[in-house]
């Protein structure tokens, strides 16, 4: 019985009738093999190109085979032949093979691959002719069918084969690569014949399924124009044939004329490079050639929005218990820094981050905050103000003659008593609220001008001095003159209305001539609080409270920011001297994985000025890969949001059993694979705020806060290394943050990165760092094209190969290992030139179980200790949802307060609408658990943030479920993100039960596509339980040619190089059906 799989995109579906189809291709004619017993395999070999002969046309069947010459057959064999190049001019792994050495670079491969392994005096001995069980093994070993056992075939000489060799012997026979004498002996030691070599190697291709290329009805042979057709995937096709092709009748070679009477008839064709047919073999039966085809529409899609930089964050609070304790707002912040490890740091090495100036680009800060005034030493905390927003600039067109103590503007009469100006002339203009946006004073209305005089007292034309009519009285005199804050550190502020605290000032800059002034302030907040977290020295300690700060205004009161002033905003910081630049914003809507203008310029400044940038990941969390830009840089630490219970307790008043990723935190990984965030930092904490929003002191969340921290810890790490007179770099600082991360266990690399910020371990790790990989790696990416690691969000990874280029100055040899059981590496090492590109495959074997699959392949230099180069991998295993099931599926599960469960469901092109539901279980009347969901689209974008269910506030209507519909959903993966409330323990839980449903409705199939490529796929005996390989030829089909592409094989995307892809299988039964997307 046959079983057909069917797929989501183009598929195609092959079945197969106790075989398995396959393909290869060029051609020579020998005369010394003519009758000879190997004269088929010999010729078949030579028609793939695998095997040549002697100058004078012959090929010498009896002669023997060097190791040297099978271990070139055996690379042109496993179509690798393109990797050899780049080794031929490394050093070589064995002493006795010369720069020179014509096989330098198959012998090098072949080691790379685990095919050859040498001598134990590290020789390879290339010259000398291979034995027979040299050969057994080698085969065996590039058949790479791990686990394998058997019993070895009785031969009378068995005794004389060796323990290392009687494994692989035993293999080799049993998948009869190699067999017996007549006379049942095996002979280890003798010497194999090319014949023998041709024969042994075409067996292999035969396990490998690329004995042949294709397999076919041939229906027409034209003499005249040499041409052959026949049929493949329902296409019809017609090739030329090559004038050195061999032709053969069963078995025996024939005349082409006399091979093709009666057609159509059953044939294999091998084709060259051009799509010329290089061998024909017309068989004198059929096999079953049950092919079906069938293509369908893809189903991926991709899109993004604009996002604000800032939003505002909250856990619901259910309890007054965890309100803001005025009484003590520096307590929350020493619970985050004893967290992030700062604390130790500090007690380890003295430092508070002294010495070190931060640069905070946000919305602002309140410059009278008591907290930020001074640093630890006493210096002032706070050198410059810069502001590259609109808000606070004030047109100074107008002019008044000096000399008068008052003047009538606009109909209001306005003092100006005390006033001087050594040119004879005031500016002047308005600060107007409706512009700003801000209401200044805090009357409850924005509607409010206050004048604004620019003079020069000291130096004619020199306008360096502003008074504020503040209060509105229009008397400039009771007001305090201020100039550039960079220069005289003057403050002023909005007198308080009623309860209202009026806003706090600075003048950032009196432009040239002065026909401009531009006032800073915070009319947001969030700086204040994000500088607060940082350096604040008062009441509240940030966690570098001896550093000073540069305040960079570039984010408006909404939070937002032009992508131009943002940069010029990093530009001034890095002029300043600044080391440290925080970035608590983020833009969602870069598509470009880290590459855009923004993030290179993170990446120089910090490489030419050595600064260390520390970014928030983003606040568009929980979905998987929506990490923000330029949080996403590559020199960027970027920073998630994690809370501990310590904190939960002190802040809301929760008692939480484990440490939780903040639901808002964007994760990774990177769009193009990389892992992201860099690292995770406390998310939440008292800080400082402006005195206008209240008691000056306020509880906030956000990755923000947890790159504040970062930038705290970065801080601390450079004065830690002023102190003990240690280089270091940014590179180096994000390298021992990265290193001294504390692993999370129950979170993986794409929601913590490599762990949560540990100050003290970032200094051990930053005394002794281990020298930089000098490897980029890049994989396939199907959004976009390449990727620094896998993320297959839309589809399961099978084949595909890395691309590596070592930038260094010497070869490197890397030894990899793998860090999960589901990929490894094809070769067990690999040698890398300089400067030269070298792929590397990668073999996956996802579990069936549906979830998110994150793992390193770790790769070693012995040479260099220390060095290690890691490829990382995200793959999404989703629920199907399927006629099979109804299109529904039912799930239950349980969560701890705080924590989160990730659900990926597929939804099929033509689905019109999608249920999803979630449900609290009650027990003798109560809920069991307080969730809600969060729903992602295939696109990463968050759709529905549901409401709480189950559990609530006494008083409040509490429901069991909820539900929510989607109309004609994009197809894809839908990510469904459950959330247990943090609060649980105020109502005597500690663990959410749920129960979730998706279901389909109105499902219609789309219409069946013309294939793209020809395919072929070779019929074979399959052995059920078996480990075998199938091979699959793919070519342009109106060249022929072989193509480079990627297929959706069985579900798992393969890579297809030079017109062929092999994979394992391990059948279940003689019938089987492979799908091809």
């Amino acid at each position: 019985m046959k079983r057909r799989i069917a797929f989501v995109g183009f598929f195609l579906a092959f079945c197969l009738t106790g075989y398995v189809f396959l393909v290869a291709g060029s051609a020579l004619a020998f005369e010394d093999v003519k009758g000879h017993w190997a004269q088929l395999d010999i010729d078949l070999l030579s028609s793939h190109g695998v095997i040549d002969g002697y100058t004078n046309g012959a090929f010498q069947p009896k002669n023997y085979v060097t190791r040297a010459e099978f271990a070139k057959i055996l690379i042109k064999a496993l179509g690798a032949e393109d990797e050899v190049w780049t080794l031929e001019t490394v050093p070589s792994v064995f002493r006795d093979v010369g720069a020179e050495h014509w096989a330098r670079g198959y012998i090098q491969l072949a080691y790379e691959l685990g095919i050859i392994r040498g001598f134990d005096d590290g020789s390879f001995r290339p010259g000398d002719y291979i034995r027979r069980m040299d050969m057994a093994t080698m085969l065996v070993r590039a058949l790479r069918i791990d686990g394998q056992s058997g019993v070895l075939p009785a031969y009378t000489d068995a005794a004389q084969i060796p323990a290392w060799a009687q494994h692989d012997i035993t293999i080799a026979s049993e998948r009869k690569l190699v067999g017996g004498f007549p006379d049942n002996t095996f002979r280890p030691r003798e010497l194999a014949t090319r014949a023998e070599a041709a024969a042994m190697v075409n067996r292999l291709m035969d396990e490998f399924g690329s004995k042949y290329d294709f397999y076919s009805n041939l229906e027409s042979v034209d003499g005249k124009s040499g041409k052959i057709g026949f049929t493949l995937n329902g296409q019809r096709v017609e090739v030329n044939l090559s004038a050195k092709a061999k032709t053969y009748l069963g078995g025996q070679p024939a005349r082409l004329e006399d091979a093709a009477k009666d057609l159509p008839r059953p044939a294999f064709v091998n084709l060259d490079s051009e799509g010329a047919a290089t061998f024909v073999q017309v068989l004198t039966a059929p096999l079953d050639d049950a092919v079906q085809l069938k293509w369908s529409s893809s189903a991926a899609g991709f899109s993004s929005e604009a996002t604000n930089y800032t939003r505002k964050l909250g856990e619901e609070i259910v309890s007054a218990s965890g309100e803001l304790s005025a009484a003590s707002p520096g307590r929350s912040l020493e619970i985050t820094k004893q967290e992030a490890g700062a604390s130790k740091l500090a007690s380890l090495t003295g430092a508070d981050g002294r010495g070190v100036l931060i640069a905070i680009i946000d919305t602002g800060i309140d410059p009278t905050h008591p907290d930020l005034q001074v640093t630890s030493t006493g210096s002032g905390k706070v050198v410059d103000f810069k502001d590259y927003t609109d808000e606070g600039r004030v047109a100074t067109a107008g002019t008044l003659p000096s000399g008068h103590e008052s003047y009538t503007i606009g109909g209001q009469q306005y003092s100006f008593k005390g006033l001087y100006s050594q040119s004879g002339n005031f500016r002047y203009g308005f600060l107007e609220e409706a512009r700003a946006g801000v209401d200044l004073n805090g009357n409850g209305s924005t509607s409010d001008r206050f004048l604004v005089v620019v003079t020069d007292p000291w130096e004619a034309g020199r306008y360096d001095l502003v008074y504020v009519d503040t209060d509105g009285d229009r008397n400039l005199a009771n007001e305090v003159p201020l100039r550039e804050y960079r220069l005289a550190r003057g403050t002023a502020s909005f007198p308080s209305t009623g309860q209202a605290t009026g806003v706090s000032f600075v003048i950032s800059e009196i432009k040239t001539g002065a026909r401009e002034v531009v006032l800073g302030f915070d009319g947001n907040g969030h700086g204040t609080q994000v500088a607060g977290v940082v350096a604040a020295n008062g009441t509240v300690k940030g966690v570098a409270p001896g550093a000073q700060l540069l305040v960079i205004k570039a984010l408006d009161k909404n939070g937002q920011a032009a992508w131009d002033r943002l940069a010029e905003a990093i530009r001034y910081a890095a002029q300043a001297g600044a080391k440290v630049i925080n970035l608590s914003l983020a833009n969602y809507q870069d598509m470009t994985s880290g590459y855009n203008s923004l993030t290179q310029l993170v990446d120089r400044v910090s490489a030419q000025n050595g600064i260390v940038f520390t970014v928030a990941a983003g606040n568009k969390g929980p979905g998987l890969a929506s990490l923000a830009t330029p949080g996403n840089a590559r020199s960027a630490i970027g920073v998630g949001a994690y809370i501990s219970p310590a904190m939960w307790l002190e802040d809301y008043g929760y008692r939480v059993p484990r440490e939780t990723l903040w639901y808002f935190s964007s994760v990774g990984p990177r769009q193009d694979g990389m892992m992201g965030p860099t690292v995770v930092a406390p998310g939440s904490t008292v800080s400082t705020s402006p005195t206008w929003m209240g008691t000056g002191y306020s509880l906030v969340e956000g990755t923000s806060v947890a790159a504040a921290h970062t930038a705290g810890v970065a801080a601390m790490l450079l004065d830690s290394a002023s102190r003990s007179k240690l280089n270091v770099s940014p590179a180096s600082i994000k390298q021992a943050i990265i290193s001294g991360a504390r692993a999370i266990k129950h979170f993986n690399a794409v929601e913590a990165g490599a762990g949560a910020l540990d100050a003290a371990a970032a200094w051990t790790k930053l005394r002794d760092l281990p020298p930089t990989s000098p490897v980029v790696a890049y994989t396939y990416n199907r959004q976009l094209g390449m990727g620094e690691g896998l993320y297959a969000r839309d589809f399961i990874p099978g084949q595909l190969s890395y691309n590596m280029v070592n930038q260094g100055n010497e070869p490197i040899t890397v030894f990899w290992e793998t860090m999960v059981p589901w990929m490894r590496t094809v070769p067990r090492q690999t040698l890398l030139p300089t400067g030269i590109n070298r792929r590397v495959a990668l073999e996956y074997q996802v579990p069936d179980e549906p979830g998110v699959y994150t793992g390193f392949i770790k790769g070693i230099v012995p040479t260099t200790p220390g060095m290690e180069l890691r490829l990382m991998s995200t793959v999404i295993r989703p629920y199907l949802l399927t006629p099979q099931n109804d299109f529904r599926q039912e799930l239950e599960g349980g969560l701890e307060a705080g924590q989160h469960r990730r659900y990926f469901f597929r939804v099929p092109p033509g689905t019109n609408r999608a249920t999803f539901s979630l449900k609290v279980p009650l027990t003798q009347g109560q809920y069991e658990g307080r969730v809600r969901f969060h729903l992602i689209s295939p696109d990463g974008q968050e759709v529905i943030m549901s409401d709480y269910v189950g559990l609530g506030p006494e008083g409040t209507i509490v429901q069991g479920y909820v539900t929510k519909t989607v109309e004609n959903p994009k197809p894809g993966n839908w990510e469904m993100v459950v959330y247990s409330s943090a609060a649980l323990s105020l109502f005597g839980k500690d663990l959410s039960s749920y129960q979730l449903a998706v279901q389909l409705d109105e499902i219609n199939e789309k219409d069946s596509l013309k294939p793209r490529w020809v395919i072929g796929l070779l019929p074979r005996e399959l052995v059920p339980g078996r480990p075998t390989y199938v091979t699959l030829q793919v070519r342009d089909p109106q060249t022929l040619r072989p193509v480079d592409t990627v297929l959706e094989i069985d579900g798992r995307v393969m890579e297809v190089q030079r017109g062929r892809v092999t994979f394992p299988i391990t059948p279940s039964s003689k019938d089987i059906t492979i799908s091809i997307n």
